[in-house]
């Protein structure tokens, strides 16, 4: 790799940076970017949650920092120890995110450099298939990242026909992470040289898709925000399940960060009222190992699928019916 060094404007840190952090950061040393980390915790309540006794010295801690305070910009260099994140900002930002280890993210933090080499390829990705959507075709939002998934098999898809928000573009940003690190939008001027197949995506596919998936019979725990809930996510599943009381015995989870917690504390008790509301957590770090569960996040099954518990994606429009 060229040895070349370039500044980076931020950095975005796996949970597994944790233990190697120098000490010196926990005691008020500054890094020479701003930082973001993912969840170093388990899924601990809020009630149950001390925010003065965490030792992270870092006040954003989400698998969602583009929704929760980091604030990123078009064409700047990022380094991220998250393939989700360098998913989302390279596509809906338009930053130059790039994926890297745990040692190489901190030691970009700690110097505000990365080599030059981490960053090419991001700049020459161009789609090599296009999902053009039907018009008035509608995808539930945590669907859409399985299925454009799906559909791409691990080439970088141009997406078509249809109007992104910002809960559809982290569903796919995240069910893409391991395989493609970017996904591209119908913007004027987009290279399609590279594009060697068109698919026509209709509400007939969407409902073939849906019908496909496995299902989990009397799950142990149902798992909501993985990514992290956003905003307008939260309020909407608060307004959902408001006055409700859930109807069987499994543990329900609401994963969202502080930021949005704070933004909208209302929605966040009523979740915390159903089931357990957690901030700034991940399902992934002392989840019980024998258990069956629900979720809609599609990468949590990638990541978790043969490693642990037998995990099941729904949608999210799913798991609030059975809730």
């Amino acid at each position: 790799m060229d040895s070349k060094m370039a500044p980076v404007a931020r950095v975005h840190l796996p949970s597994s940076a944790l233990p190697l952090l120098d000490p010196s950061l926990a005691e008020g040393a500054k890094n020479a970017v701003p930082v973001s980390i993912n969840p170093t915790e388990g899924c601990l309540p809020i009630r149950e949650r001390d925010r003065a006794s965490s030792l992270v010295p870092f006040p954003i801690r989400t698998c969602t920092p583009y929704l929760s305070g980091m604030v990123f910009q078009r064409g700047e260099k990022v380094v991220c120890g998250s393939a989700s994140v360098a998913c989302y900002l390279n596509s809906i930002v338009g930053c130059q995110a790039s994926h890297v280890d745990a040692a190489t993210a901190l030691e970009a933090a700690r110097t505000g450099m990365a080599q030059e080499g981490l960053f090419e390829d991001v700049c020459y990705q161009h789609p090599s298939v296009e999902l053009a959507f039907d018009e008035g075709c509608k995808v539930e939002p945590s669907l859409l990242g399985g299925l454009v998934a799906y559909l791409s098999k691990g080439r970088s898809p141009l997406l078509s026909g249809i109007r992104l928000d910002l809960s559809g573009a982290k569903s796919i940003s995240a069910a893409l992470a391991s395989t493609s690190e970017r996904f591209h939008l119908n913007v004027k001027g987009l290279d399609r040289s590279g594009i060697s197949e068109r698919i026509e995506v209709n509400d007939h596919i969407i409902d073939d898709r849906k019908g496909s998936l496995p299902t989990q019979d009397d799950p142990d725990a149902i798992v909501i925000g993985c990514p992290h809930l956003s905003e307008k996510e939260l309020i909407r599943t608060a307004h959902v399940l408001e006055g409700r009381r859930p109807r069987g015995q499994a543990r329900v989870l609401f994963l969202t960060s502080q930021l949005a917690w704070d933004k909208s504390p209302r929605p966040a008790m009523v979740l915390d009222k159903f089931g357990d509301a957690c901030c700034d957590s991940c399902p992934l770090l002392g989840m019980d190992r024998s258990a069956k569960v629900l979720t809609n996040g599609p990468r949590l099954c990638k990541c978790m699928n043969g490693k642990g518990p037998r995990i099941t994606y729904a949608p999210l429009d799913d798991l609030l019916e059975l809730l």
